[in-house]
């Protein structure tokens, strides 16, 4: 759906008006007012005598543009309920009136639309698809400033050309707002051409206390893409909740079982069918690794939304507990809910369900005299009065037949409730403190990088991806518009000529033989001294001599052909020594053993001059740093990702250290984490692994139960799956006993080391929150618990005053990065060898 593009001079007064409406959110939302601060709204009633009917191209405080509406979305509502959000529209037979909700319900009689009618979302365009579409891979150039009055903002600036003449394509953010615009060229009291002039005119025009500051942050494009794609709004949760007749109570609407029928045919209508396990959609909060959250649910794409709803009879349901909160765990932290009536004479009332969450509510009424084959369905709206009016308008038809006009209908109303809950004062509030806090510490982060480079007097390359000329050439005369730039810059050609040097030995003149299999990776000395220091200081401070600064001898005259001979690497001991660097100097024996093998054959080929032989990375990991320092990129790998930061550190390679801190996010999966596990253990002594420590671990604990059930937690080294096990998982303490138990039936043969084994790491599991057909069925047979444990854990289920609370394991809270590298530093229980693991 394309976005309306404001009028060529509407861009720029909303630019004069940007400060002034930040600063009247902030005001309320500071104030705690009870009032609707949408920039949409602000913009019109500061530009009204301007507008002539025309729609705002503000960016909503939802992170989205304004784009084509039904019947005036959201400017209707204004215009009728004068911004405070709508009154009663028309009285509804089966919604009750409450104070604070308004009730939007039509009439029976009008049947204004008609099969195939196509139903317009209230937001068309997501300033996270703006800068996809518009900006990132295009060139552009990326602005900021912390401004005194409304906080950190980013501007994003591209010329093009709109009807033959020069403009600029532009984006703000700011915490409050977006704003995206087109200002032609001629419109600017600036020189196109000089795009220093040109930001610092926006800047005054913006009346900024402080202008615009170019940014050289590397990949700030990456990060300012998932900031907008924070507040996208394009993956929504929905509650559905099924009443009976005569139910006005929360605890028997939350009890309903699963039952075939009407409710059945509504939800297959609303969304497909899908089995929650391996599912790989949008789960919005629900379990995919165990059933946890229940066997199936009901999920749904429509107009680039995915949509998972939270239906209660699909949820689990617990005999025990009549509150069912497994159940609003999830429904309850929706912000909109569909009701369906089952019968005629059942009223709804929107106080009914307790939720601070829950702002709106989508109800549909079965008709009466409906059969299964052809049912009918009564439709109304109701929210909180804080929450604009959303679309399509009930008022054209709110009686609907089961089919595709109702599915349409229904799927984009259930949208459009929830973007406009968003911009209730209440979400605002949460979304502009959240944006906020991520554009503050984007702003430090260009603040920080920017004064670095001024201190160490280097110019930094301007923002642009691929900005490089050959040698020679003379540079365009203007850095924004002109065609000719293009014909010369080729930094991808460039980047491939330096990565095959990689595989040749023919221009290398240093050769490293990495990891078990001793595969040769190939470089150029001067390049890699250029980018390194510490290669630097190898390959130059150590050739003063015949030995390095480590009593090592240096291997002259290695081909690069394979040895023979393989190299053994170190294996890490219980209390392994990381790579300690005193200044430049090289470790002993551990990052590069450069002694050639004896007996290493000296064929008549090509010679390099050098080699060494890398035994702390494998291959996959050194390869990937010599193509950094040799292209400037590299791939990440949830498979590298630990032991390329940890060699980035070591290489005192910063870009490439946050770029895997940044990757590490992207990387961890449940199908990946234990793998990561597993490779921050070996590199542990590295400052690297030990903040990715503590991420990884977060991960686990809100993934537990898919965790525990992957084939790789059965990999994992006895260390690792204890420090797992005694976390605070969001898992079932008997899923951690059977995890357990595989993982012993996977690593032991030996039924008496199992046992040992086992036991050291069932003692931080809470037996006592295990069932006692449980604790009868899997614990016991298992035979790694002590009886007299398991008849502890059974007399507190039946008396918690029998047994002393102290005698029972309790877990272990989350600690800091510090203590959790102390855990890894693991003693086997007493009597074993770690070698027989």
């Amino acid at each position: 759906m394309a976005c309306s593009m404001p009028l060529v001079d509407e861009t720029l007064e909303k630019l004069r008006h940007f400060k002034q409406v930040s600063i009247q959110i902030i005001d309320t939302v500071k104030s705690g007012q009870e009032e609707t601060a949408i920039p949409d709204t602000l913009y019109k009633t500061l530009l009204d005598s301007r507008s002539d009917g025309a729609h705002l191209n503000g960016l909503n405080d939802s992170g989205s543009a304004g784009g084509s509406t039904d019947s005036g979305i959201f400017a209707g509502h204004l215009a009728k309920f004068g911004g405070n959000g709508p009154t009663t529209i028309n009285k509804c037979p089966f919604i009750t009136d409450e104070d604070g909700f308004w009730i939007e319900h039509g009439d029976d009689r009008k049947q204004q639309y008609n099969e195939g009618t196509k139903f317009n979302l209230s937001i068309s365009r997501s300033a996270a698809n703006i800068y996809q579409e518009e900006y990132f891979d295009g060139q552009h150039w990326n602005y900021f400033v912390n401004e005194p009055d409304i906080g950190p903002c980013f501007l994003s600036l591209r010329s093009k050309v709109e009807g033959k003449r020069d403009a600029f394509n532009v984006l703000v953010r700011s915490p409050q707002q977006y704003l995206y615009g087109v200002i032609p060229a001629a419109n600017l009291a600036a020189d196109r051409h000089n795009l220093e002039e040109v930001v610092s005119t926006i800047s005054k025009e913006m009346r900024f206390k402080v202008p615009f500051k170019k940014t050289t942050l590397p990949n700030v494009e990456f990060k300012l893409k998932r900031i907008d794609e924070t507040f996208a709004n394009s993956r929504l949760k929905v509650g559905v909740l099924n009443i009976k007749k005569g139910q006005v109570k929360e605890e028997e609407i939350f009890a309903n079982l699963p039952e075939s029928g009407f409710f059945d045919n509504f939800l297959d209508m609303l969304g497909d069918r899908v089995p929650l396990l391996g599912f790989d959609g949008f789960m919005a909060g629900l379990d995919s690794g165990s059933n946890l959250t229940g066997e199936s649910s009901v999920y749904s794409k429509y107009c680039n939304h995915e949509i998972m709803y939270h239906v209660s009879t699909l949820l689990p349901f617990t005999p025990k507990d009549p509150q069912q909160v497994a159940k609003k765990r999830h429904i309850g932290n929706d912000l909109v809910a569909v009701i369906f009536l089952e019968d005629e004479d059942t009223v709804f009332s929107p106080t009914l369900i307790q939720s601070h969450f829950l702002h709106s509510y989508i109800v549909v009424q079965l008709v009466k005299g409906s059969t299964l084959d052809n049912p009918k369905y009564r439709l109304a709206a109701v929210s909180r009065s804080l929450v604009p009016w959303f679309g399509p308008s009930l008022s054209n038809q709110c009686l609907f037949s089961h089919g595709s006009l109702f599915k349409d209908f229904l799927r984009t109303k259930i949208i459009n409730a929830v973007r406009a809950t968003y911009l209730a004062p209440k979400f605002i509030r949460m979304t502009t403190r959240t944006r906020s806090q991520l554009l503050s510490e984007l702003v430090a982060n260009c603040e920080e990088d920017l004064n670095g480079y001024k201190k160490s007097n280097i110019l930094k390359r301007s923002f642009r991806r691929g900005s490089w000329l050959p040698l020679g050439a003379s540079r365009p005369c203007t850095p924004l518009i002109d065609g000719a730039k293009q014909q010369y810059e080729n930094s991808a050609k460039l980047a491939e000529d330096f990565q095959q040097n990689l595989r040749c030995a023919d221009l290398a003149d240093v050769v490293f033989y990495v990891g078990q299999s001793m595969s040769p990776v190939f470089g150029v000395k001067a390049i890699l001294a250029c980018r390194s220091q510490i290669f630097r200081s190898m390959f130059y401070e150590a050739n003063q001599s015949t030995k390095n600064s480590s009593g090592l001898r240096r291997n002259k005259t290695v081909l690069a052909s394979k040895p023979p001979t393989p190299i053994t690497p170190r294996r890490l001991s219980s209390t392994p020594t990381g790579p300690q660097k005193k200044g430049l100097k090289l470790r002993k024996g551990s990052i590069l053993d450069i002694s050639a093998p004896e007996g290493t054959p000296v064929k008549k080929e090509k010679q390099i001059s050098e080699s060494y032989y890398v035994i702390e990375w494998s291959d996959s990991v050194f390869s990937e740093v010599i193509a950094y320092l040799m292209t400037g990129s590299c791939t990440i790998k949830a498979s590298t990702i630990v032991g390329l930061g940890c060699a980035s550190e070591y290489y005192e390679l910063e870009d490439l250290r946050k770029a895997c801190d940044d990757r590490l996010k992207d990387c961890l999966r449940n199908d990946t984490v234990c793998n990561i596990l597993s490779n921050i253990e070996t590199y542990y002594d590295y400052n690297t692994a030990k903040s990715m420590l503590s991420k990884v671990l977060a991960f686990v604990e809100e993934n537990a139960a898919a965790v525990l059930s992957s084939t790789g937690f059965l990999n994992l080294s006895e260390r690792m799956a204890h420090l797992i096990i005694e976390r605070e998982l969001q898992a079932l303490e008997i899923e951690k006993v059977k995890a357990v138990l595989a993982w012993g039936d996977k690593n032991f043969n030996n039924s008496g080391e199992r046992k040992k084994h086992l036991a050291h790491i069932m003692k931080d599991i809470r037996l006592h929150q295990i069932c006692a057909s449980d604790l009868m069925k899997v614990v016991v047979p298992a035979d790694v618990v002590a009886t007299d444990t398991v008849m502890a854990a059974l007399a507190y289920q039946l008396d918690p005053g029998s047994v002393d609370p102290a005698t029972l394991p309790v877990g272990r809270q989350r600690r800091s990065p510090e203590i959790l590298l102390s855990s890894v530093e693991y003693s086997p229980p007493p009597a074993l060898n770690e070698d027989d693991n």
